[in-house]
């Protein structure tokens, strides 16, 4: 079966022919391990970011469509390359104990309700905000800014709520979110984001 190409391989895995899957896995070992390297995936996490490539892998050939005007190999490098970015990012915003704003049910403990106090953030008092350990200012954001953010991030209601709560579009809310996670990130020390 290694004399088979990709296309002929995923055609035989969609047939159920058990062997074919075996040897696209192996043929795409190399790949999978020269992608870890130019990400300089570290020792400790080595095993744990091959299996995402391995699973990685197995989805894209359940969504491979050969009508995609790629390759199996350029699709399935896509693949491969987005996932380890992913993995790559969570674990830095892990490290530094980060929680992305727009992530509101990391907040909800057991009974639903949110815990921004212990969490992220506290209450804003002259127009300082507590933000992952570090005291910002909102000074910058505008009045609809401030009212936003403190229905978004403080009494945790969702954009839809907000909008119908304000009488305003929808996408003014978006807008708002977008200019004030600008702010924040701006806000924070360079090292926090690097």
């Amino acid at each position: 079966m290694n004399q088979y190409n990709d296309n002929e391989l995923l055609y035989l895995i969609y047939e159920c022919e058990e062997d074919a899957l075996g040897i696209l896995f192996k043929r795409y070992e190399p790949l999978i391990k020269k992608r870890l390297f130019d990400y300089h995936v570290s020792r400790d996490d080595y095993e744990d970011y091959y299996q995402e490539c391995l699973m990685s892998l197995y989805l894209a050939v359940r969504i491979y469509n050969p009508m995609y005007d790629k390759s199996f190999n350029k699709f399935f490098d896509l693949v491969v390359t987005r996932r380890i970015r992913t993995l790559l990012n969570r674990q830095r915003l892990k490290n530094i104990d980060a929680i992305p704003l727009d992530d509101v049910n990391y907040l909800r403990d057991s009974s639903d309700n949110f815990n921004y106090e212990d969490e992220i953030l506290s209450d804003i008092k002259d127009d300082r905000i507590r933000f992952n350990n570090q005291v910002l200012s909102i000074d910058s954001f505008s009045e609809w800014e401030k009212e936003v953010f403190k229905l978004r991030f403080v009494s945790g209601y969702d954009i839809k709520e907000i909008a119908s709560l304000k009488n305003e579009d929808i996408r003014k809310v978006y807008n708002s979110l977008y200019r004030i996670k600008k702010k924040l990130k701006s806000a924070l020390p360079i090292e926090k984001l690097n």
